[in-house]
């Protein structure tokens, strides 16, 4: 079976299953589809799976047909957020496997669509993938970036994860998350860091961390001036 027609018919499969009546969705048939999909770096198979989950009715999240009563929707909401949380995570680690940071950032990005906060280990699989990827393009290719580019390099998986603290504003998470960096932080990552203070009205905070890039030597590029403004 040639490239065209495995498409097709991981297209015609997702299609059909995702046109099923939602009623004949279990979470345990939704996540083996989104894996499945993940296996194979089908990223439309993993956002209309993980939405098909995000979508299921509370009593199919929490097993409880009382889920919707007042006394068990708190309950039953902690259920669907940790039991999509732990999808995704699953899903990274799998797409880490691969080495396929581009369908992992994608993934990452539903994630944030869903309101869903990534914990500590769906974090390192975005390092970890990021740093597999770039890996294999430097053995691949001497292609010059140009400045415009997307680096596509060992601190790509940590500028995700800094940019997406600095989407919610957490100046304490982003510190601790750049706190680990290796190898040194260079001036994305500081003006993610930076994003982060004005994102959550810390002037102070913004300015000193900018001063501690230009005092480590790290001179700002064009990119990073755009994503601190």
């Amino acid at each position: 079976m040639n490239f065209k027609m495995k498409t097709f018919v991981a297209r015609l499969s997702r299609r059909t299953f995702c046109a099923q009546p939602n009623r004949s969705h279990s979470l345990e048939s939704l996540t083996q589809f989104v894996e499945d999909g993940a296996r194979r770096g089908d990223i439309g198979a993993i956002v209309k799976g993980v939405r098909s989950a995000h979508n299921l009715p509370l009593s199919q999240i929490s097993g409880n047909s009382n889920a919707t009563s007042s006394s068990n929707a708190g309950g039953s909401r902690r259920d669907r957020y940790d039991n999509m949380r732990m999808l995704f995570r699953n899903v990274l680690a799998i797409l880490s496997e691969r080495g396929d940071a581009k369908t992992a950032a994608r993934t990452f990005k539903e994630m944030q669509n869903c309101k869903l906060r990534a914990d500590d280990i769906s974090r390192q699989h975005i390092v970890d993938v990021h740093a597999k990827f770039a890996a294999r393009q430097h053995a691949n290719t001497n292609r010059r970036q140009s400045q415009d580019d997307i680096p596509w390099d060992a601190l790509a998986g940590h500028r995700l994860i800094l940019s997406d603290f600095a989407r919610n504003g957490d100046i304490n998470g982003a510190k601790q998350w750049f706190s680990k960096i290796t190898p040194t932080p260079d001036d994305l990552c500081y003006a993610h860091l930076v994003h982060a203070c004005f994102k959550a009205k810390d002037d102070n905070s913004a300015h000193t961390c900018w001063q501690m890039m230009l005092q480590n030597g790290v001179k700002p590029s064009l990119r990073a001036y755009t994503i601190v403004i």
